[in-house]
């Protein structure tokens, strides 16, 4: 479907330049309203049937999308189940900062259309068959996506490209003074417990129902920092080996998947390291509707060789009450509900009442479920 323009529109945007094209963005950015139109006009001038502009912080997993066509159901779609089989996302990730990279030319698409996207893209026509985009840094750990595509006509001229080349300076401005200048409202609220998540001793990385990565606390980012097997990526976290960052997409997909079953469990994946350095071991844990993020997913990296979860960790991540976190957490150490119970100096019917709830909470039928459960959080039985 290409964009469509009234003769009087048609008149105005034949003369579009890169400035009045980033004065048009920059207006609607500054004032929060609707991208649409100036998308519009970028899609005229640049041949294109869609054009995006996607803000990314990769310390934080935030993503914000603007797109001229794709309704917001196709773009969650996306995000939850198929960008990270998109192999145009490692183009991304490579491209020098400022320059127009023509994906055709890294990613035949023929090939695109015939792969896991292919379903996708011919019930939604996103991602575009063809598509030329450009990344800018916006401060921080964040970044602006600014790409154009279309399904029919072949790829993109050069002209094309020297367009969002030089739009992609201007836009990643306007984007930048919004991120400093936007209001507190205008900004996404804080997770219920975020504080808490972000000072657990665990590192942990938090994903929502709709696969987007809201949260990689203090000791997660400490550890991606080393720069040795792990990084967070807009839906999860990822791997740098192939294999592994494999498995966790599929945990991701399986786990986020709505059909999925209450009780369904990943295993551990191992995780290789540079050099000789032990494996880190990923849990993905499917979080219940009590917890701060309901039907999400955690991803908690643990040593091979740690212990049973604290007790805070448990009532953060698991919506727990602090008697329940207490319990879950000797019997995830090994004890049994009548020891359990003893440590807490309670009866074995208040424990067993609790260790309901708690099972409830967690959507684990059997104590047995919620023992493994357990040692996935807290990185026991690192081989399942």
């Amino acid at each position: 479907m290409n964009a469509q323009t009234s003769p009087g529109t048609l008149s105005r945007v034949i003369e579009d330049t890169p400035l009045t094209l980033s004065l048009a963005v920059a207006e609607a950015a500054f004032d929060g309203a609707p991208l649409t139109p100036a998308l519009a006009r970028i899609a005229v001038a640049a041949r294109g049937e869609e054009v995006a502009i996607v803000c990314l912080d990769h310390r934080t997993g935030q993503r914000e999308v603007h797109t001229l066509r794709t309704g917001e159901e196709v773009l969650a779609t996306y995000w939850r189940s198929f960008a990270s089989h998109n192999p145009r996302e490692a183009v991304w990730r490579d491209a020098p900062l400022g320059i127009p990279v023509d994906f055709d030319r890294h990613v035949c698409p023929r090939a695109l259309a015939s792969g896991p996207l292919g379903p996708l893209m011919r019930r939604s026509g996103f991602p575009a068959r063809h598509v030329c985009g450009v990344r800018m840094p916006v401060g921080g750990d964040a970044e602006i996506r600014l790409s154009v595509g279309r399904n029919a006509g072949g790829g993109f001229e050069p002209r094309t490209l020297a367009l969002i080349g030089a739009l992609a300076p201007h836009v990643a401005s306007a984007f930048r003074a919004r991120r400093l200048l936007a209001p507190p409202g205008a900004v996404p609220a804080p997770l219920p417990g975020q504080a808490a998540i972000e000072a657990l001793p665990a590192p942990i990385a938090l994903v929502e129902s709709r696969g987007r990565c809201v949260l990689a606390n203090a000791a997660l980012r400490v550890l991606l920092a080393r720069g040795d097997g792990l990084r967070i990526g807009e839906t999860r976290l990822m791997a740098t080996d192939a294999e592994a960052d494999r498995a966790l997409a599929e945990a991701a997909h399986r786990l986020l998947d709505p059909a999925a079953p209450p009780s369904v469990r990943m295993g551990a994946i191992l995780v290789p390291r540079t050099g000789s350095a032990r494996p880190y071991v990923v849990r993905a844990i499917a979080l219940g509707d009590a917890s701060p993020l309901a039907r999400g997913i955690a991803f908690v990296v643990t040593a091979p060789d740690a212990t049973a979860p604290a007790p805070e960790i448990l009532r953060t991540l698991l919506g727990l009450t602090e008697a329940e976190a207490k319990l879950a957490a000797l019997l995830g150490g090994g004890a049994t509900l009548a020891e359990a119970a003893r440590a807490r100096r309670i009866s074995v019917e208040t424990a067993r009442s609790q260790l309901k709830a708690v099972l409830g909470k967690t959507g684990c039928a059997r104590q047995q479920d919620l023992a493994r459960l357990l040692a996935r959080l807290g990185g026991a039985d690192a081989t399942a």
